[in-house]
């Protein structure tokens, strides 16, 4: 009977746990080309009420993935930015994350995406987009058993 009782109760955890990783469905916010409507997610965000939209699964040290979507803090210009965060293995052992910092008005200023292989040991990958008035500057580091890899910066000319 005791043993009943506590599944039930771990059963209950994990629910409790995933439920309040999400308040928000972002596949709502999806243009046709997978992209986010940024427009629709800034009055979503200002409807609910919310300081940040969030969507996520959570089991402790397993299984992480969280996107959230929300005003942006004061270390950063006035605008919002889109986090996605996922992990898995034992202790988070392999993921990878993704976030782009918007304007007021949900223009890209900056982008970066990141992942990792054994904790970033065994293979480590860095992407940073830049928007300047001399064009998207992009910087990639990437490392593989933490001594051998490369670094880069390019400019690309500014979009018409």
């Amino acid at each position: 009977m005791t043993t009943k009782i506590g599944r039930h109760r771990a059963t209950a955890a994990v629910i409790l746990l995933l439920a309040s990783c999400t308040n928000y469905d972002f596949a709502l916010a999806r243009k046709a080309n997978g992209e986010f409507d940024v427009p629709k997610l800034m009055a979503d965000l200002q409807a609910s009420g919310q300081t940040q939209l969030r969507q996520g699964t959570w089991i402790p040290l397993i299984y992480l993935d969280v996107t959230t979507f929300g005003k942006d803090d004061a270390t950063l210009p006035n605008g919002y930015s889109i986090q996605h965060l996922k992990a898995f293995g034992p202790v988070f052992l392999f993921g990878g994350s993704e976030k782009q910092i918007l304007d007021e008005k949900g223009s890209g200023v900056e982008s970066w995406d990141r992942s990792w292989v054994g904790w970033g040991l065994l293979h480590r990958n860095r992407d940073d987009y830049v928007e300047t008035t001399h064009g998207r500057r992009y910087e990639g580091h990437e490392r593989v058993l933490v001594f051998f890899g490369s670094d880069a910066t390019v400019y690309s000319p500014p979009q018409r």
